[in-house]
């Protein structure tokens, strides 16, 4: 269950990247704070890939990779709450059928193990 956690915050931590990324858009460019923004992706990042590192000691590949696209989901929850984007109905039915195809994928790769 531990490892299945780490996978969790290292997709967090990845989303935040994004998040990161959208306040620096919000900057003007080359701004002191538009600067800071990137540089608090980079450092963000290279947390993401230490972790992501610790991830794959633990857990296959194939099967993190497939995880991956929940960050999806959580950068939408970042949209919402940070930035007050709107959530569509297209967007829930995008998240439904990744959790869905990650889920169904899984499953199939349990079934062959």
């Amino acid at each position: 269950m531990k490892k299945y956690l780490l996978l969790i915050i290292s997709f967090l931590i990845l989303s935040c990247s994004g998040a990161c990324l959208k306040l620096a858009s919000m900057q003007p460019f080359m701004s002191l704070t538009y600067i800071g923004f990137f540089g608090l992706t980079v450092m963000v990042m290279a947390v993401y890939a230490v972790l992501w590192q610790k991830v794959l000691e633990d857990i296959p590949l194939n099967i993190a990779y497939l995880c991956k696209s929940s960050t999806v989901g959580i950068s939408l929850l970042y949209a919402y709450l940070l930035f007050g984007e709107q959530i569509t109905g297209k967007n829930i039915i995008g998240c439904i059928l990744i959790i869905a195809g990650i889920m169904v994928l899984s499953y199939k790769k349990g079934e062959e193990a």
